[in-house]
């Protein structure tokens, strides 16, 4: 009797991977926008507002994205393993940075220490380059392993961060530093977009799976024409009015647009991007003599 084919068997094409779902891309989502809400929980309190409730609100956001973890695994003690690599995996650095990040900002929330709230701003930026560097990591997927995941990942969570910071100060009294906010939104945006093409760019130069291109190209209408380019100019308008009324609505608008389009882009990255390289001959072989045929890279572009 034969021995049963393994999972890879007969394939040549890349295929899907199986091991993170949406579960694994809520950790992306959520720990992003939670930590770039805390970041600019700390610029918006240098700038005079309230620091407690946007603090609460990043650190229920990354808690939520652990959450999102462990519901993955299934199992919450397997969690612990996770500690095991600090040396060679981002995920371990990631769990090791959550402790300190959430005990600073609680203490950063009872104190009001001006220190301790900076000091949460650079776990924050830590935390979200873990995420980053994470991704890019895993070498088999060629949209995940691109330098250029890096930086992007890296925006567009200060861009929800402030989209985030926008709409606390929008749903509280502090409506005097949305400009401000708008401003460094504008500025987010802009360099997200710029990496975003960056990023497109190398794939197509360096090559990838069709599908996952494909998965990329459908996204480029929410994601960067409505969630960018057009948030762009809201923005500009906004920063040029001197309405009140027009800097809030075009201000919340633009937020909840550069936000929901983050998370759009971060899910679909990781649950429909996620093409392995699959495999590819560098020479095709031919019956008898001769140097063989050309190179074989079934389902790339």
């Amino acid at each position: 009797m034969s021995a049963p084919l393994g999972p890879t068997a007969g394939r040549t094409a890349p295929w899907h991977q199986s091991n993170w779902d949406l579960r694994a891309a809520g950790n992306f989502v959520f720990g992003g926008a939670g930590t770039g809400l805390l970041i600019f929980a700390a610029i918006g309190h240098a700038l005079g507002a309230a620091y407690v409730l946007p603090a609460l609100i990043g650190l229920a956001c990354v808690g939520a994205g652990l959450i999102c973890v462990w519901a993955e695994i299934g199992r919450p003690l397997r969690a612990l393993n996770v500690y095991l690599h600090p040396q060679t995996s981002w995920m371990t650095r990631e769990a090791l940075v959550a402790p300190f990040l959430f005990a600073g900002a609680l203490a950063a929330v009872w104190t009001g220490s001006q220190s301790l709230i900076w000091a949460v701003a650079v776990l924050a930026l830590v935390y979200l380059n873990c995420q980053a560097q994470m991704i890019r990591a895993s070498r088999g997927i060629p949209a995940w392993r691109s330098p250029r995941t890096v930086p992007l990942i890296m925006l567009t969570g200060l861009c929800e961060g402030a989209s985030l910071a926008i709409l606390v100060a929008a749903a509280t009294a502090d409506h005097a530093y949305l400009k401000w906010l708008d401003a460094f939104l504008l500025a987010l945006v802009l360099a997200r977009g710029l990496a975003w093409y960056a990023y497109r760019s190398g794939l197509q130069h360096e090559g990838a799976p069709t599908k996952a291109l494909a998965a990329l190209s459908a996204i480029e209408l929410p994601f960067m024409v409505l969630g960018n380019w057009l948030t762009l100019v809201l923005l500009v308008i906004a920063l040029a009015s001197s309405s009140a009324r027009v800097v809030f609505w075009l201000g919340v608008i633009s937020a909840l647009a550069a936000l929901g389009s983050g998370w759009l882009f971060k899910a679909v990255l990781i649950t429909r991007a996620a093409y392995n390289q699959g495999f590819a001959l560098p020479r095709l072989p031919v019956r008898g003599s001769g140097s063989g045929g050309s190179a074989a890279k079934p389902g790339w572009r």
